[in-house]
């Protein structure tokens, strides 16, 4: 039972966080240097690199879904 619900809330819940999106497709929408470990924000205080990455995998996203409804 623990296992569904952590399934659910990590793949399919929205979070208010991502815009109300679930976080599964998000994830699929990381740059490479993210994927890798390595973070882009080098430099940056670890609040201003955790918003902008928030909003880039938000930005991500909407440009998929974009380009999913124009095809």
């Amino acid at each position: 039972m623990l296992a569904n619900w952590r399934e659910d809330y990590n793949t399919v819940r929205p979070h208010s966080q991502l815009d109300d999106m679930p976080p599964r497709p998000l994830s699929f929408h990381q740059p490479q240097a993210m994927k890798n470990g390595n973070s882009p924000f080098e430099g940056i205080q670890k609040g201003g690199a955790r918003q902008a990455q928030r909003m880039l995998l938000i930005i991500a996203s909407r440009v998929d879904l974009a380009r999913k409804a124009a095809a």
